[in-house]
Formats: C-alpha cells, structure tokens, sequence
C-alpha cells in the first residue's frame, strides 16, 4: 500500500511532493497499453496546476 506523506491541499509544497510520487503512482497501477493515456494525461494536468500554483506562490512570496 502507498503512503503519502504530508497533506494534499493544493499548495505549493504538498503539490510538489505529489508530482514527486505521481510516476510511482502511475507505475503501481494495473495499466497498460490505451487504458494508461486516460492516467497520463490526468497526470500531465495535475502538473500543470501544481506549477502554476507553485509559480503564483512564489510570485507573490517574492514581491
């Protein structure tokens, strides 16, 4: 079973540790060949919204 450390809120720093497992998560699912694209692409989103969060953050941390 994983576990995930730390709280998943969509914050900066929970959302990188989350796009630091997301591979691990993708990887232990019992996937393969088109079923996967759905997952892939899921996890492509996730990252593109942790980031956007993250730079945000440290847009309004640095000014």
């Amino acid at each position: 079973m994983l576990e995930f450390p730390g709280d998943f809120r969509l914050n900066g720093l929970s959302n990188m540790t989350f796009a630091a497992l997301l591979p691990t998560v993708i990887s232990d699912l019992p996937l393969s060949g088109p079923a996967l694209l759905p997952v892939v692409a899921a996890g492509y989103v996730l990252s593109i919204i942790g980031a956007s969060i993250l730079v945000r953050k440290l847009r309004n941390w640095l000014t």
